[in-house]
This record gives C-alpha cells, sequence and structure tokens, in this order.
C-alpha cells in the first residue's frame, strides 16, 4: 500500500534559521543502508511503481516536494542547496505511518511572519532575551507563553530544558527560568521551542519536569498554643521525587498549578465545644480559609481538612497552620500534607 511522508505526501523543509529549504534536496535510500530506494510523486505512482521521483528529490523554493512511499522501510537524508546535510532520519516505515524518531512534540519559535528564528542574548544561566525581530510578544498570540510553561534552548552545551519562572518586557522579552537538573543556559542560546502537548501526552523527556507528588504524615502529637501557629514535626515525605519537602513545610521547586491538601485528626479534653481553626499557611502567612470546628464532645476526636488549587511560585512556602487552645491535642494518626503538581 503507498503512504504519504508526514501523512499527506506534502514535504516541507526547512533550514535551521527556520527559512524554507529553498533548492534543497531529499535522498531516499533503503534503511540503514547506503542503497538508493525510489520514490513516488503521487499515491497511484507509488501503487503502480510508476513515474519514480528523481532520487535525491529537488526541493522548489518554498522547500517542498510531493513524496510518497511504498510498502518499505526508508532513510531519508536531507540536503540544503549548497549539499550540506541538513538531516537523516532512518528506518521511516509505512506501516508506523511516521519516520522513527516520531516527530517531536516541540514547536521551533520563530518570527510567524518571515519563520526566521529570534535574535538571543544571553543574560544568566537562568535568564536570556528574545526577540522575534520586532514583531511578537511570547506572551501573546500564537505562543501565549507564561510561568509554568515547558521550553528547551539550543545551546553550545547542547539542548537545555526549562521551566518558565517569568517573562518580563514586550519586545525583546527576557525569559527567566528553572532548569532541569545541573544544566544551564549558556551564550550560545540560539534556538528556543516551546512544548505543545500536557501531561497526558507528553514531550520527550515530558512536558512538566519531574512530577511533585509529596506526601507526609504527622511525627507524634502536638499540643495547641493557643495562638496561630505552624503544624510541626513531620515524617519525611515518600514520595518526593524532586526533593521539597523539609520538615516542616514544603518549598516549591518550579512554578506552577498544585493541589494542595492538608489534613488534622484532633480532640479537645473540655466538655464546652471550643474553636479549632486549620488550613493552608503560605509563604508564612496563615491563611485558614475560614475553615472551623466546633468539637461539642471530650476528647472526641474530629478530622479537620483543606484542599485548595494554588498557583505556586519557585520558593514559595506551603504548610499546615492551625490556631487551638492547649487543651486541644492534633494526633499523628491521620494527619497530613499532600502536595501534587497538576497540568
Amino acid at each position: 500500500m503507498p503512504s504519504p511522508v508526514l501523512g499527506t505526501g506534502f514535504f516541507r523543509g526547512f533550514l535551521a534559521n527556520g527559512a524554507p529549504n529553498a533548492g534543497g534536496s531529499v535522498s531516499t535510500f533503503a534503511a540503514g543502508s547506503a542503497t538508493p530506494l525510489t520514490t513516488y510523486p503521487t499515491a497511484a505512482d507509488a501503487a503502480a511503481g510508476t513515474n519514480a521521483n528523481a532520487n535525491p528529490v529537488v526541493l522548489n523554493a518554498s522547500g517542498e516536494a510531493q513524496i510518497w512511499v511504498n510498502a518499505l522501510s526508508y532513510k531519508f537524508v536531507m540536503k540544503d542547496s549548497g549539499g550540506a546535510t541538513l538531516e537523516t532520519v532512518d528506518n521511516y516505515s509505512p506501516n508506523t505511518a511516521a519516520p522513527s524518531p516520531s516527530p517531536s512534540q516541540w514547536v521551533q519559535a520563530l518570527n510567524p511572519t518571515t519563520l526566521l528564528a529570534p535574535v538571543f542574548a544571553f543574560l544568566t544561566g537562568t535568564s536570556f532575551s528574545i526577540n522575534l525581530n520586532g514583531l511578537t510578544d511570547m506572551t501573546l498570540s500564537p505562543y501565549f507563553l507564561g510561568p509554568g510553561d515547558r521550553i528547551r534552548t539550543q545551546n553550545n552545551s547542547g539542548f537545555v530544558y526549562s521551566t518558565i519562572v517569568s517573562i518580563t518586557g514586550a519586545i525583546p522579552n527576557v525569559i527567566t527560568v528553572v532548569n532541569d537538573g545541573a544544566s544551564v543556559i549558556d551564550a550560545g542560546i540560539s534556538a528556543m521551542y516551546y512544548g505543545l502537548m500536557r501531561f497526558s501526552s507528553p514531550s520527550a523527556p515530558g512536558y512538566l519536569d519531574p512530577r511533585t507528588a509529596v506526601n507526609t504524615t504527622k511525627n507524634g502529637n502536638q499540643v495547641g498554643v493557643g495562638a496561630s501557629a505552624k503544624v510541626t514535626a513531620w515524617n519525611a515525605a515518600s514520595p518526593d521525587p524532586l526533593g521539597e519537602f523539609t520538615t516542616p513545610q514544603f518549598t516549591c521547586k518550579y512554578p506552577g498549578r498544585y493541589l494542595v491538601n492538608v489534613q488534622a485528626h484532633v480532640s479537645d479534653s473540655t466538655v464546652a465545644g471550643v474553636t479549632i481553626t486549620f488550613g493552608i499557611g503560605d509563604n508564612g502567612v496563615a491563611l485558614f480559609q475560614s475553615l472551623y470546628s466546633a468539637p461539642t464532645v471530650a476528647n472526641a476526636p474530629v478530622t479537620l481538612s483543606y484542599t485548595k488549587v494554588m498557583t505556586l511560585t519557585v520558593g514559595q512556602v506551603i504548610a499546615a497552620w492551625w490556631t487551638a487552645p492547649a487543651t486541644t491535642t492534633l494526633f499523628g494518626t491521620n494527619s497530613m500534607i499532600n502536595v501534587v503538581r497538576i497540568p
């Protein structure tokens, strides 16, 4: 069965700066070899084995050509008009309807009108400026980038994967990021890509950074002090893949949206009802979100819980806070903190 290259048979090649590969060429070989293998200009020709394309196929002024293949496995080599090799894709099979490796889900940021590459200025290992030739603010259409979005940049050291912390200015934009692992942006920054897909269909290596998924339980009991106070002495979190929890609080490493849940199992020794306030603390401020409980039976345990979706910034601290009299005890059993990053 004939199959089209890239789904339509309509091949389009680009130079490294984003311009069309005008006058370039695509050579086709049997997979894993230097043996030429024929392609065709239409599905009908591919089915009949007639009117074969020249090999290499010469691309037009827009870097385009019609390329259809038979039910075989191919290697493609694209060159520019001067004969320099730009890209090699091996083991393309119509049975998988995609080249191997699969097309990237990362999209290069180019000037949307001219398709030319941006102008970059290196600032620090975690920041740079980007100018799309005076036409486009990266926070606006068609990009709409902002804190928490994933990018990768091409540097002298190779690709660096990062999460945007902030975008300031309009043209040029100054983009500040937190990088994955120990990698840093360097003075050789020459391209930027943004991830199209979210967590359910991740870009390689993952649209989101290694996922925050923190769970910790209370280490022993704690007695109220009559004033607003942080709940202390939690067990080591497990899991905590990014090492963001150090008792008694979670410190955000990557900006984004988080589901935060805090829970306390408490009782009071008095017969009269007492008011216990419990909830989420944000950067050292008790944000109890008006959650109250008034036990009416002495020593009758109750469970207090509060859940909130929060947009956190790098270094932001989350902890469990409460206000309770000295007659109130918060138990280690069933008291916990959960923090999960969400798409």
